[in-house]
């Protein structure tokens, strides 16, 4: 026989990312078509133009679903729940919550649950504070889901997914407190860390990914990573608010358009740049190789800062 109606939970967020769409018409078309694509990561209504602005600049990931874009979005959550002074369970608690709305919001294809799994882990770390509880809990989500699905373990995908988790569990903490200890505002400094450690470890497998290097992805990211979780927050918001208040959901919308200029004015200018991309060896060879020059960079540069401390 014919299959049934969807559950009611899976129409609910169909209708609710059809009415994203709907409020981001009241912007011009270069933003309206990239706020559904940081929320939900549906790029259908970005030009190709701007699609390939991103990629030259080293953007891509942020309209890409996967387990950074996804803690992300609910790290910011838990950012405003510890503002508030919650306790960690129940900032954790909350922030779960919101993972799995999300979840049902983006859809549920392979790629946004394993996406989801790796955004869980992360957000293990953040609430409670333990690098060294979530790194085993990253191993052990990562084992499951090979076993579960023995493709995953050579797909570029799921690397992307696992490689930003680590990032945000091993560095993204140690980034923080570093801002901190430097005088950042400590919401600033979690905000800025979470995008820009998503970027740096998951830059070797772009690069085996997409065949070349941007050499301007850094200057990129640390021009766009202090917006991109307020716009995240904003379309996520506008998303649920839009259905019962469209005013209000137009509202956040507005709210949220100069970020997206601000990120397409970002990958415009640096996609423009002399010598932008370079060609790169495509797969995983070209991924380890990229890893192997970015460690090596890490490196020269800690050394440097050690020598510079002892003079």
């Amino acid at each position: 026989g014919e299959p049934g109606p969807a559950p009611w939970w899976q129409r609910t967020a169909a209708a609710l990312r059809a009415g994203l769409h709907d409020l981001c018409q009241a912007l011009p078309d270069e933003p309206a078509g990239l706020l559904p694509g940081l929320v939900l990561g549906d790029t259908s209504g970005l030009s190709p133009r701007v699609e390939q602005e991103f990629v030259t600049a080293g953007l891509a990931h942020l309209t890409a679903v996967s387990g950074g874009n996804l803690a992300v979005a609910c790290g910011a959550v838990l950012l405003l729940l510890r503002l508030l002074r919650l306790g960690p369970r129940l900032s954790a608690v909350a922030a779960g919550t919101c993972l799995a709305g999300f979840l049902v919001l983006v859809g549920p294809e392979p790629s946004v649950l394993r996406a989801g799994v790796m955004a869980a882990v992360a957000l293990l770390a953040l609430a409670l504070g333990r690098r060294g509880s979530a790194l085993p809990a990253l191993a052990f989500a990562v084992c499951v889901l090979v076993v579960v699905d023995p493709a995953m373990a050579t797909d570029f995908g799921f690397a992307l997914s696992v490689f930003a988790t680590a990032g945000l569990v091993l560095l993204a903490p140690r980034w923080a407190g570093g801002l901190v200890r430097r005088g950042v505002p400590p919401g600033f400094a979690e905000g800025l860390a979470i995008p820009l450690a998503a970027f740096l470890v998951t830059a070797p497998v772009l690069a085996g990914m997409a065949g070349s290097v941007s050499l301007v992805s850094v200057l990129t990211n640390v021009l766009a990573a202090p917006v991109v979780a307020p716009a995240t927050v904003l379309g996520v918001l506008a998303t649920v608010t839009g259905p019962w208040w469209p005013g209000g959901g137009k509202f956040l919308v507005h709210l949220a358009d100069p970020e997206a200029r601000w990120l397409i004015t970002v990958a415009r200018h640096g996609a423009r740049a002399p010598g932008a991309v370079i060609g790169w060896p495509g797969g995983w060879w070209g991924g380890l190789l990229a890893a192997v020059v970015l460690g090596l960079l890490v490196l020269a540069a800690r050394v440097r800062r050690v020598r510079l401390l002892m003079a």
